[in-house]
Protein backbone atom coordinates (compact mmCIF):
# COMPACT_ATOMS: atom_id res chain seq x y z
CA UNK A 1 0.00 0.00 0.00
CA UNK A 2 1.77 3.39 -0.61
CA UNK A 3 2.11 5.84 2.06
CA UNK A 4 2.35 8.55 0.71
CA UNK A 5 0.33 11.54 1.40
CA UNK A 6 -1.64 13.05 -0.75
CA UNK A 7 -1.90 16.80 -1.81
CA UNK A 8 -5.17 18.21 -0.06
CA UNK A 9 -5.38 20.50 2.36
CA UNK A 10 -5.76 18.08 6.12
CA UNK A 11 -6.12 20.60 8.34
CA UNK A 12 -5.04 24.10 9.68
CA UNK A 13 -1.45 24.67 10.67
CA UNK A 14 -2.84 26.96 13.57
CA UNK A 15 -5.80 24.85 14.70
CA UNK A 16 -3.54 22.28 16.15
CA UNK A 17 -1.13 24.52 18.62
CA UNK A 18 1.59 22.13 20.37
CA UNK A 19 4.11 25.13 20.92
CA UNK A 20 4.88 28.36 20.05
CA UNK A 21 5.72 29.29 16.32
CA UNK A 22 9.49 29.69 17.23
CA UNK A 23 9.99 26.34 18.86
CA UNK A 24 8.65 24.39 15.99
CA UNK A 25 11.48 25.66 13.49
CA UNK A 26 13.56 22.80 13.34
CA UNK A 27 13.59 20.74 16.52
CA UNK A 28 12.03 20.34 19.89
CA UNK A 29 13.99 22.50 22.82
CA UNK A 30 15.57 20.22 25.40
CA UNK A 31 15.24 22.10 28.42
CA UNK A 32 18.36 21.91 30.94
CA UNK A 33 17.99 19.82 34.12
CA UNK A 34 16.42 22.06 36.95
CA UNK A 35 19.14 23.47 39.79
CA UNK A 36 17.35 21.65 42.12
CA UNK A 37 14.50 19.18 42.31
CA UNK A 38 13.08 18.19 45.26
CA UNK A 39 13.11 14.22 45.45
CA UNK A 40 9.11 12.36 45.33
CA UNK A 41 7.69 15.92 44.92
CA UNK A 42 6.21 16.94 41.14
CA UNK A 43 8.74 18.97 39.98
CA UNK A 44 6.92 21.66 37.40
CA UNK A 45 9.40 20.80 34.13
CA UNK A 46 8.65 24.06 31.77
CA UNK A 47 7.12 26.34 34.95
CA UNK A 48 4.17 26.58 33.11
CA UNK A 49 2.41 23.68 34.73
CA UNK A 50 2.11 21.95 31.35
CA UNK A 51 4.50 19.12 32.32
CA UNK A 52 4.85 17.82 35.31
CA UNK A 53 6.94 14.60 36.71
CA UNK A 54 6.81 12.98 40.62
CA UNK A 55 9.52 10.09 40.75
CA UNK A 56 7.61 6.91 42.13
CA UNK A 57 11.52 5.10 42.05
CA UNK A 58 14.90 6.61 42.02
CA UNK A 59 17.69 5.20 39.12
CA UNK A 60 21.23 5.34 38.12
CA UNK A 61 22.73 8.81 38.56
CA UNK A 62 24.50 10.33 35.93
CA UNK A 63 22.76 7.95 33.22
CA UNK A 64 20.23 10.69 31.64
CA UNK A 65 19.72 10.39 28.36
CA UNK A 66 20.73 12.85 25.71
CA UNK A 67 19.11 14.66 22.68
CA UNK A 68 19.61 11.47 19.93
CA UNK A 69 19.85 8.41 22.08
CA UNK A 70 18.63 5.31 21.90
CA UNK A 71 16.02 4.56 24.68
CA UNK A 72 13.76 1.58 25.81
CA UNK A 73 10.96 2.49 28.01
CA UNK A 74 7.29 1.17 29.31
CA UNK A 75 4.63 2.79 30.29
CA UNK A 76 0.50 3.99 30.04
CA UNK A 77 -1.45 6.97 29.50
CA UNK A 78 -4.72 7.59 31.04
CA UNK A 79 -7.25 10.49 30.58
CA UNK A 80 -8.43 12.54 34.03
CA UNK A 81 -11.46 9.81 34.28
CA UNK A 82 -8.69 6.84 34.72
CA UNK A 83 -9.60 5.39 30.73
CA UNK A 84 -6.80 3.71 29.86
CA UNK A 85 -5.31 5.40 26.13
CA UNK A 86 -2.17 4.68 25.58
CA UNK A 87 0.29 1.31 26.40
CA UNK A 88 4.03 0.73 25.08
CA UNK A 89 6.01 -2.36 26.15
CA UNK A 90 10.11 -1.91 25.79
CA UNK A 91 9.38 0.53 22.98
CA UNK A 92 12.75 1.81 21.35
CA UNK A 93 12.53 5.40 21.10
CA UNK A 94 15.16 8.10 20.33
CA UNK A 95 14.93 11.25 22.61
CA UNK A 96 13.37 14.29 20.48
CA UNK A 97 12.55 12.43 17.26
CA UNK A 98 8.65 12.88 18.16
CA UNK A 99 7.92 9.41 18.38
CA UNK A 100 5.62 9.92 21.77
CA UNK A 101 3.65 12.88 22.61
CA UNK A 102 5.52 16.19 22.16
CA UNK A 103 5.93 16.46 26.29
CA UNK A 104 7.87 13.67 26.45
CA UNK A 105 11.00 14.45 24.41
CA UNK A 106 10.77 17.05 27.62
CA UNK A 107 10.78 14.12 30.23
CA UNK A 108 13.16 11.78 28.97
CA UNK A 109 16.18 13.70 29.22
CA UNK A 110 15.63 14.04 32.85
CA UNK A 111 15.10 10.55 33.69
CA UNK A 112 17.76 8.14 34.58
CA UNK A 113 18.24 4.60 33.88
CA UNK A 114 16.10 2.61 35.60
CA UNK A 115 13.50 5.44 36.53
CA UNK A 116 9.91 5.08 37.14
CA UNK A 117 7.68 8.05 37.39
CA UNK A 118 4.62 9.75 36.91
CA UNK A 119 3.87 12.64 34.36
CA UNK A 120 1.02 15.34 33.86
CA UNK A 121 1.34 16.73 30.29
CA UNK A 122 -1.58 18.90 29.46
CA UNK A 123 -3.28 18.99 25.61
CA UNK A 124 -0.68 21.86 24.52
CA UNK A 125 1.83 19.38 24.74
CA UNK A 126 0.32 16.15 24.06
CA UNK A 127 -2.75 15.67 21.38
CA UNK A 128 -3.76 18.97 20.99
CA UNK A 129 -7.28 20.61 20.17
CA UNK A 130 -8.02 17.95 17.93
CA UNK A 131 -7.09 15.01 20.26
CA UNK A 132 -6.88 11.74 19.09
CA UNK A 133 -9.83 9.61 17.95
CA UNK A 134 -8.20 6.78 17.07
CA UNK A 135 -6.80 6.09 20.73
CA UNK A 136 -10.44 7.49 22.57
CA UNK A 137 -8.44 10.77 23.74
CA UNK A 138 -10.69 13.90 23.29
CA UNK A 139 -9.64 17.42 21.71
CA UNK A 140 -8.02 19.22 25.06
CA UNK A 141 -7.29 15.98 26.97
CA UNK A 142 -4.64 16.18 29.69
CA UNK A 143 -3.15 12.76 30.01
CA UNK A 144 -1.36 10.80 32.63
CA UNK A 145 1.62 8.84 32.27
CA UNK A 146 3.27 6.07 34.53
CA UNK A 147 6.74 5.81 32.43
CA UNK A 148 9.72 3.49 33.44
CA UNK A 149 12.73 4.11 31.37
CA UNK A 150 14.65 0.48 31.22
CA UNK A 151 18.15 1.35 29.19
CA UNK A 152 19.99 4.01 27.26
CA UNK A 153 22.23 3.46 24.35
CA UNK A 154 23.85 6.70 23.79
CA UNK A 155 25.68 8.35 20.88
CA UNK A 156 24.61 5.26 19.28
CA UNK A 157 26.03 4.49 15.42
CA UNK A 158 23.72 4.47 12.65
CA UNK A 159 26.38 2.59 10.50
CA UNK A 160 26.37 -0.07 12.95
CA UNK A 161 22.79 -0.29 12.74
CA UNK A 162 20.88 -3.41 10.70
CA UNK A 163 19.98 -2.40 7.54
CA UNK A 164 16.23 -4.24 8.51
CA UNK A 165 16.66 -2.38 11.99
CA UNK A 166 17.32 0.97 10.04
CA UNK A 167 14.85 0.42 8.02
CA UNK A 168 12.16 -0.60 10.31
CA UNK A 169 13.08 2.85 12.43
CA UNK A 170 12.95 4.85 9.01
CA UNK A 171 9.44 3.98 8.25
CA UNK A 172 8.20 4.27 11.48
CA UNK A 173 9.35 7.94 11.75
CA UNK A 174 7.63 8.59 8.22
CA UNK A 175 4.47 7.53 9.27
CA UNK A 176 4.78 9.58 12.25
CA UNK A 177 5.53 12.09 9.94
CA UNK A 178 2.45 11.83 7.81
CA UNK A 179 0.25 11.48 11.16
CA UNK A 180 1.37 15.51 11.78
CA UNK A 181 1.04 16.38 7.75
CA UNK A 182 -2.50 14.93 8.47
CA UNK A 183 -3.39 17.39 11.49
CA UNK A 184 -1.70 20.52 9.39
CA UNK A 185 1.25 20.31 11.61
CA UNK A 186 3.47 20.59 8.82
CA UNK A 187 6.88 21.82 10.69
CA UNK A 188 6.84 18.91 13.01
CA UNK A 189 6.08 16.72 9.77
CA UNK A 190 9.11 17.67 8.26
CA UNK A 191 11.41 17.31 10.96
CA UNK A 192 9.88 13.21 11.10
CA UNK A 193 10.53 13.19 7.97
CA UNK A 194 14.41 14.24 7.26
CA UNK A 195 15.19 12.03 10.60
CA UNK A 196 13.28 9.15 8.86
CA UNK A 197 16.01 9.78 5.94
CA UNK A 198 18.64 9.55 8.34
CA UNK A 199 17.60 6.28 8.96
CA UNK A 200 16.87 5.41 4.83
CA UNK A 201 20.20 6.34 4.08
CA UNK A 202 22.14 3.82 2.26
CA UNK A 203 25.28 5.95 2.08
CA UNK A 204 26.45 4.71 5.45
CA UNK A 205 24.89 1.50 5.49
CA UNK A 206 26.57 -1.59 5.51
CA UNK A 207 24.47 -3.13 2.53
CA UNK A 208 26.47 -6.59 1.86
CA UNK A 209 24.65 -9.05 3.16
CA UNK A 210 21.12 -7.21 2.56
CA UNK A 211 19.17 -9.00 0.32
CA UNK A 212 17.82 -7.22 -2.88
CA UNK A 213 14.28 -7.48 -1.42
CA UNK A 214 15.56 -5.34 1.34
CA UNK A 215 17.60 -3.02 -1.12
CA UNK A 216 14.59 -2.17 -3.32
CA UNK A 217 12.18 -1.75 -0.27
CA UNK A 218 14.71 1.11 1.12
CA UNK A 219 14.96 2.89 -2.21
CA UNK A 220 11.14 2.73 -2.45
CA UNK A 221 10.85 4.10 1.41
CA UNK A 222 13.64 6.94 -0.06
CA UNK A 223 11.28 7.96 -2.55
CA UNK A 224 8.02 8.15 -0.59
CA UNK A 225 9.72 10.09 2.29
CA UNK A 226 11.18 12.71 -0.17
CA UNK A 227 7.73 13.35 -2.01
CA UNK A 228 5.86 13.66 1.54
CA UNK A 229 9.42 16.17 2.90
CA UNK A 230 8.38 17.66 -0.84
CA UNK A 231 4.88 18.27 0.02
CA UNK A 232 4.75 19.63 3.54
CA UNK A 233 7.68 21.88 2.30
CA UNK A 234 5.48 23.16 -0.16
CA UNK A 235 2.54 23.87 2.26
CA UNK A 236 5.06 25.93 4.50
CA UNK A 237 6.26 27.78 1.58
CA UNK A 238 9.76 26.31 1.30
CA UNK A 239 9.86 26.03 -2.16
CA UNK A 240 13.70 25.69 -2.94
CA UNK A 241 13.95 22.92 -0.61
CA UNK A 242 10.94 21.43 -1.66
CA UNK A 243 12.25 21.50 -5.06
CA UNK A 244 15.49 19.86 -4.04
CA UNK A 245 13.56 17.24 -2.17
CA UNK A 246 11.48 16.70 -5.51
CA UNK A 247 14.67 16.20 -7.50
CA UNK A 248 15.99 13.60 -5.08
CA UNK A 249 13.25 11.82 -6.00
CA UNK A 250 13.58 11.95 -9.59
CA UNK A 251 17.44 10.82 -9.26
CA UNK A 252 15.78 7.90 -7.26
CA UNK A 253 13.09 7.21 -10.30
CA UNK A 254 13.08 9.66 -13.06
CA UNK A 255 9.34 8.94 -14.05
CA UNK A 256 7.88 9.35 -10.88
CA UNK A 257 4.83 11.21 -11.77
CA UNK A 258 4.10 12.70 -7.93
CA UNK A 259 7.53 14.16 -8.27
CA UNK A 260 6.64 15.17 -11.95
CA UNK A 261 3.61 16.39 -11.51
CA UNK A 262 4.81 18.89 -8.22
CA UNK A 263 8.14 19.72 -9.91
CA UNK A 264 5.70 20.99 -13.04
CA UNK A 265 3.88 23.31 -10.45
Amino acid sequence: MDESISNGNNGDLNSFEIVDKADVEENPVIPDKPEEEVEDEWVDILGSGHIKKKITKHGEPDTRPQRGDLCVISGFGKLEDDTLVETFDNLEICVGDLELVHGMDYVLPLMEMGEECQIEITARFGYGDKGEPSKSIPPGAKLYYSLTLHSVLPDFDLAELPVEKRLDFGVKRKHRGNWFYSRGDNSFAVQCYRRSLDFLDSSNMDTNNASQELLDSLIKERINCYNNLAQAQIKLGSLEPALMSLENVLNLDQNNIKALQRKAK
